[in-house]
């Protein structure tokens, strides 16, 4: 190993947006649970240990080349748009997005000099100077333990180059990969391999260990979870090379360019001196090849391991005894990359550990025996000292090889090692397997893990806006990966599933994530802790953005449908096979993995009773209607893709959670809910990107929005503000639109100008409505010859049809615009209690549409001595080609019949107005979000002739300038 030192002031390779963006990096620091570690002489040993000296020879040296000279596959310029951008550049300050730019052009010359780049990169043809900067890697490391300062975590950064180049191939050859890996690794072109894994897991704990245990009996096997120590950096190259000669020859040139000689790592002291340090084994981590080529290293472990297991459980066969399984007891082993459980019957334990440290090592498969844990039992008690009774030298067996291979370090560090015999669960690939006592506690322990996080965000992120916005995308969607598991483990056999009681099981987990959403927002918005957090206002922030919801997600509607549909998923795995391509048969796995999904052979498994309780509620939801309900669970089982089924899901869901919102909502607010629900008033309190300042709203104004978006009130009851009509406003602010005292005209003014102007400014000639030249006015004048200055349009625009590639007529109108009024909420229905939402949407609407037509009536007033009647001045209109629209919008954003319905606007073509809408024209005002247009016809990628563009105004500005003019 050669150490080199150099000073230096220069940074490592870094993400170039998060340097402009200072909110993204709050976001890290503040939501990261793994801190990036500071190299020093105090650590540098660990960092020394990560690079070893290369492992003896396996295989002759003398093995022939490959025969023939292989080409990259594929379109690599397809495979560059789809990765995505914003990543860390390279170690040669190398840019991903360079690229992404490259093949935006869509110029057939320069895509195929980037084949032509990359296909000599593939084969290896560079000049010798150049392959080293494809061979180094700059490494920084993290924490892996705040208590630990010597646990890290290393990362690798290569070239961007390299990183497009190994996606690709990852991409070309996933199926490939995947048929030589299976059935013992399902990391690689395996949909939901990793539930897969789990699951596999928990349903042979639940016949064999469980099961047994349930009847009194002693569990047959114990599952193995190893653990293998830095293995991307330790696996033997000379071992990889082997195996790609043999199953991938035309990769060989590809690695050799990359592994052949050995590559330097830079890493760079607290001090600010660079090192690098020689890299003669390994994979380097960081590379989208290493996990991969990890995992064939890795095979040629666990493929051996099988294969003798299998023979010893042949034998047993041969010898009279059929075992726990009626085949010998034939192991299981699972792997995702280095992660591996393996379920060992207990007479097999001894020679698996020996199997295994005879195949190993020598590949540079290091076991490390105080992460490698064994699970003998999931009642809480340890099944040796019974095993001790009829089989002594088994349960010896047994309990040598945890006293070996399953450790921890003790206290003190000159007494030998504790042994740790799993009697309850483990934690496999970030789920618990084991009993429901352990899975609850692991549960608990995530939820607290977040609720730290959600700690944090308080005392470090002072923008309530963006607190909200980092808990949303970060803290709390870390938790809903778990969501299935706590229906697996939890959910009772006898819970009523008919109708939508299923969307109100409460497991732990559940319960638990709606606590810490509702003492979140308890604490954003400063409530009172006494009182608990209305149940109503966590359903708003519970339901999805589109439906007028924070989009926090709403746990009793998720766990259910992600439990049934990944059992789906895996029962079809284990019934059908794993389908890969039309062309090619499905991939079959032994009888020993499918036999654990069949209810038949595996009677006692409570995660199969589970499923099989809650699968035909979730199918009778999950597939379309226009099926036969008898037949719809066996569709779900075979052929209904899982995105259907969860589009179909998410569709009830949504539907079940609005209904929820009215059935909570105290009943005299539920008529302000069609307003409050409007979609987009989401969008500005919690999808906008918080990297822009402009999108950024203060404390005042963000407290008193949410709020109103929850309804919630803005006032204490005894502290309530008095108007200047003298009448004490009501808590939710109601009056501030009701009172003729109070002028709205700051608010109608800043909608015109700060709100549509700016962003009509950039949509309109964007999608061809009006020249780049023309200006959208505000207030204008001189309409009307005998009233000048009567101004009639809040906006307006003069359209001009003919532009770009329009296939429209000319627009029959010189001018078009609106007048924009502010209308105060709609006054509760008639009926005391009202159970159907409509009701209460079309009370608004009507609400609205009065408001439009008072507009109308009470347009054109005296401006001179002179005056004209409404009919006059829109007679006049009329004549002269201007066509004037009135557009009402209610206190909580819900907008009149004329502006929801505004007519269609043809598109040019050019840049896609939906991105445009969504990300360009904020950038005129501040707090100015353009929302999802509508399409009309529906939007098609072959067919563009019609968009709507219409761009609403932020509600924020509705509200910010009315209630700093009239809030104490």
């Amino acid at each position: 190993m050669a150490i080199v030192s150099k000073s230096s002031t220069t940074s490592p390779p870094t993400n170039s947006q998060s340097n402009m963006q200072p909110i993204a990096t709050i976001g890290a620091a503040a939501c990261s649970s793994q801190q990036k570690a500071t190299i020093s002489t105090a650590n540098e040993n660990i960092i020394h240990d990560l690079y070893i000296p290369p492992h003896p020879p396996l295989h002759p040296a003398d093995l022939p080349a490959p025969p023939q000279q292989h080409n990259l596959p594929g379109d690599i310029c397809a495979t560059i748009k789809h990765l995505p951008k914003g990543k860390a550049n390279g170690i040669i300050a190398d840019s991903v997005d360079a690229f992404s730019r490259l093949v935006r052009l869509d110029n057939q010359s320069v895509n195929a000099d980037l084949q032509f780049f990359f296909n000599i990169i593939f084969t290896n043809k560079l000049p010798p100077e150049i392959k080293p900067y494809l061979r180094d890697t700059y490494l920084f490391c993290l924490h892996k333990d705040p208590n630990d300062p010597s646990k890290l975590r290393p990362i690798g950064v290569p070239t961007a180059i390299r990183r497009i180049l190994g996606n690709h191939i990852a991409r070309s050859y996933r199926q490939r990969f995947a048929l030589h890996l299976l059935p013992h690794n399902f990391a690689v072109g395996v949909s939901n391999g990793q539930d897969f894994v789990i699951k596999t897991t928990q349903l042979a704990i639940d016949k064999y260990i469980t099961g047994p245990q349930n009847e009194g009996r002693l569990p047959s096997r114990a599952v193995v979870f190893t653990d293998m120590t830095n293995m991307f950096n330790l696996i033997s190259r000379e071992e990889l090379r082997d195996c790609l000669r043999s199953h991938f020859p035309e990769l060989i040139q590809v690695a050799d360019l990359f592994y052949q000689e050995s590559g330097n790592v830079h890493f760079q002291h607290g001090s600010g001196d660079w090192f690098n340090l020689l890299m003669e084994e390994g994979v380097n981590q960081g590379c989208p090849l290493s996990s991969i080529f990890a995992a064939l290293v890795f095979h040629r472990v666990l493929a051996p391991l099988q294969a003798s297991l299998n023979e010893r459980a042949n034998d047993r066969v041969l010898n009279g005894d059929y075992g726990d399984d009626s085949n010998g007891s034939i192991s299981i082993i699972t792997a995702f990359v280095d992660d591996n459980s393996n379920v060992i019957p207990l007479e097999d334990i001894e020679f698996f550990f020996s199997k295994l440290h005879e195949l190993a090592p020598p590949r540079g498969c290091r076991l490390n025996s105080f992460k490698t844990r064994i699970l003998t039992s999931t009642n809480g008690s340890s099944p040796i000292p019974s095993l001790r009774l009829t089989k002594p030298a088994l349960a010896e067996s047994l309990q040598q090889a945890i006293n070996t291979y399953s450790i921890s370090k003790a206290p003190n560090p000159i007494d030998p090692p504790i042994p740790v015999e799993l009697t309850e669960g483990c934690r496999l690939l970030g789920a618990p397997v084991g009993s429901a006592k352990f899975a609850r506690e692991f549960c608990f322990e995530r939820v607290a893990a977040a609720t730290i996080d959600a700690h944090t965000l308080t005392s470090s992120v002072s923008n309530l806006q963006t607190r909200l916005r980092l808990f949303a995308q970060c803290t709390i969607h870390k938790l809903p990966h778990l969501l299935g598991y706590d229906v697996l483990h939890h959910l009772p056999l006898d819970y009523d599933m008919s109708g939508f009681n299923w969307e109100g099981w409460q497991g732990p987990l559940i319960d638990a994530t709606n606590h810490l959403m509702s003492n979140f927002l308890q604490q954003l918005l400063n409530l009172d802790p006494s009182l608990p957090f209305p149940s109503h206002s966590l359903f708003i922030a519970q339901g999805g953005i589109p439906s007028g919801g924070l989009g926090l997600y709403r746990p009793g509607a998720r766990a259910i449908p992600d439990f049934v549909l990944t059992m789906v998923k895996a029962t079809n795995f284990a019934g059908q096979g794993i389908h890969f391509h039309p062309e090619v048969p499905n991939y079959q796995l032994p009888s020993s993995i499918s036999s654990l999904y069949n209810l038949a052979s595996n009677p006692s498994s409570i995660t199969l009773q589970r499923f099989q309780h809650a699968l035909p509620t979730i199918a009778s939801i999950a597939v379309s209607h226009r099926v036969p309900s008898d037949q719809r669970i066996n569709l779900l089982l075979t052929r209904i893709s899982a995105n259907s089924a969860r589009h179909r899901l998410r569709l009830h869901t949504n539907h079940t959670t609005t209904a929820l919102i009215y059935s909570e909502t105290p009943t005299h607010l539920r008529h302000i809910l069609p307003g409050a629900l409007s979609p987009h008033m989401s969008y500005p309190l919690i999808h906008m990107s918080r990297s822009n300042v402009k999108h950024r709203l203060s404390n005042f104004d963000f407290t008193i929005m949410l709020k109103r978006k929850l309804a919630l009130p803005i006032y204490h009851p005894a502290s309530a503000p008095v108007c200047k009509c003298g009448t004490t406003h009501d808590i939710y602010g109601h009056h501030h639109f009701r009172c003729v005292r109070i002028s709205k005209k700051a608010a109608h003014n800043y909608i015109n100008e700060y709100g549509l102007q700016p962003a009509l400014q950039q949509v309109l000639p964007t999608a061809g409505i009006i020249t780049t030249s023309s200006t959208v006015q505000t207030e204008a004048p001189h309409h009307i010859t005998n009233q000048p200055l009567l101004r009639p349009f809040d906006i307006e625009y003069q359209p001009n049809h003919t532009l770009g590639d329009s296939n429209l007529p000319p627009s029959q109108f010189a001018v078009c615009g609106a007048d924009i009024t502010i209308d105060h909420c709609p006054d509760p229905p008639s009926a005391s209690a009202l159970e159907d939402i409509s009701l209460y949407t079309a009370n608004a609407e009507r609400c609205l549409q009065a408001a439009e037509k008072r507009k109308f009536t009470t347009m054109g007033g005296t401006v001179t001595a002179n005056t004209m009647t409404r009919e006059d001045v829109l007679r006049t209109l009329h004549t002269d080609a201007k066509h004037l629209q009135m557009w009402a919008i209610c206190p909580y954003g819900g907008m009149g019949p004329i502006w929801s319905n505004a007519p269609q606007i043809p598109f040019r073509g050019g840049p896609n107005p939906t991105t445009f809408l969504h990300s360009q024209s904020v950038s005129s005002g501040k707090n100015v979000p353009c929302f999802p247009p509508k399409f009309s016809p529906p939007w098609h990628p072959t067919s563009r002739k019609f968009l709507l563009v219409f761009v609403q105004t932020s509600p924020p500005e509705i509200l910010r300038p009315l209630l700093h003019s009239t809030h104490p």
